[in-house]
């Protein structure tokens, strides 16, 4: 279905243009008359658009991108300015992505739909916990102050990211400086002491027969192992796309005694700090349930958060 960029006026005179999909330039013209607008222009649009199409497709906001872009638009909306407005600022500003996303926004509302409506539109990069918020933020009035209650609990959310990425970093940097000095033992220095070790005339003791074997084993199938990593890492990758796979490995890491502890920590604060935003934002608490078991990453605490809301609500 071709589209076409419209340049319209309501009843007020003011004027309006965005891109909408129609099956041709009449029935888009049909479509714009009956939500009372007044059509000036309207040109199929395939290259422009499918540029605007491209850079949507290029890449999904990035977290840091969607924070800035929400916490604009709440600082807008706060000044008092009206939401079509707010977004046709913003497509002035930021990334290539953040000002398509907010040209179809503005598109979207222009046409007819709330800002809610719009974000479910765009379920890529906005999640139904965020549409839900909007939504009830626009129902009780408070819109601004709903956005930026949102911006601020994504903001702190990519601090705790952070947080947890860089307490990472240490120990997963020494656990490879490990395993890369350790093999330079096995396979360089291990078989120089080999010669010296089996002309002493003694038997040798299990556990030095076991070292040495496994150093000679590195020494001569060292590729082998490597290619081994290398598929055990690639099966590894297309066995956690499956549900029940990757529930069943996020399960085995909250059993561990110390990540599992962490992620759990990570995901239950999560939880919280999305219940509370929800249930201030005048969401009712078996829908805030609903709405917040599927921004839990880790699935297993997903399943779990999914099973109290329905519980609730039965």
């Amino acid at each position: 279905m071709p589209s076409y960029r419209y340049r319209a006026a309501d009843a007020t005179g003011r004027l309006i243009q965005g891109v909408l999909a129609a099956e041709d330039r009449l029935r888009l013209l049909e479509v714009l008359r009956s939500r009372g607008y007044y059509p000036l222009e309207a040109v199929e649009v395939r290259e422009e658009t499918g540029a605007v199409a491209g850079a949507r497709g290029v890449r999904r906001l990035a977290r840091r991108e969607r924070c800035a872009l929400i916490e604009a638009l709440a600082d807008l909306i706060g000044a008092g300015i009206q939401v079509d407005r707010a977004l046709e600022i913003l497509e002035e500003a930021f990334s290539p992505a953040q000002r398509a996303l907010a040209a179809a926004l503005r598109g979207e509302v222009q046409a007819g739909l709330s800002l809610s409506e719009a974000m479910e539109k765009h379920s890529r990069d906005f999640s139904p916990l965020q549409a839900a918020l909007v939504r009830a933020g626009e129902t009780s009035g408070h819109l601004g102050p709903v956005l930026r209650r949102l911006a601020d609990a994504l903001w702190q959310e990519e601090e705790v990211r952070g947080f947890v990425r860089t307490t990472l970093i240490y120990p997963l940097i020494l656990l490879g400086v490990s395993a890369a000095v350790t093999a330079i033992l096995l396979i360089a220095v291990v078989p120089r002491f080999a010669g010296v070790l089996s002309g002493l005339g003694r038997p040798l003791p299990a556990a030095t027969r076991l070292l040495l074997a496994v150093s000679g084993f590195l020494g001569c199938w060292w590729w082998l192992l490597i290619l081994a990593m290398g598929a055990g890492a690639v099966l590894a990758a297309l066995g956690l796309r499956r549900p029940e796979v990757r529930e069943f490995a996020e399960t085995l890491l909250l059993r561990l005694p110390v990540a599992g502890r962490l992620v759990q920590g990570v995901q239950t604060a999560h939880l919280l700090r999305t219940l509370g935003l929800l249930l201030r934002g005048g969401v009712a608490l078996v829908q805030a349930l609903e709405l917040a078991a599927p921004a839990l990453e880790n699935l297993a605490l997903r399943r779990s958060a999914s099973t109290l809301a329905h519980s609730r609500k039965c």
